[in-house]
């Protein structure tokens, strides 16, 4: 199989204008169809132009996620923190109902 080349140019990205070396064909021949290669062209350009858009927009989702995670381990550990303090309130409620030391001051107490 052979392949014939009407047009093979290379853009060369330069500051406000376009800049083609023909390797083979011209001008006229980047022009027929209107345009066409162009047209085909563009949505590449503009994609590789957004590339650092993306990656700016990546970087901030991250920066959110890792925020968020930061945020819930902390609510995590204040509740952890927060059951303990319960538990430990209520294993010292009951050791000081069922300490008979207790019992017997309030039993006397009471009889005074």
């Amino acid at each position: 199989m052979q392949y014939d080349f009407k047009l093979l140019a290379v853009d060369i990205p330069t500051a406000g204008a376009e800049h083609w070396v023909y390797v083979i064909g011209d001008e006229a021949e980047y022009r027929v169809g209107g345009g066409l290669i162009s047209v085909l062209r563009d949505p590449i350009v503009k994609a590789m132009a957004a590339q650092k858009e993306f990656e700016e927009r990546d970087e901030r989702e991250e920066e959110d996620r890792q925020h968020a995670q930061e945020a819930e381990e902390i609510h995590t550990q204040d509740m952890l923190e927060k059951l303990e303090q319960d538990t430990a309130s209520e294993v010292a409620a009951k050791e000081e109902l069922t300490n008979p030391q207790v019992i017997t001051r309030e039993t006397e107490a009471a009889k005074a």
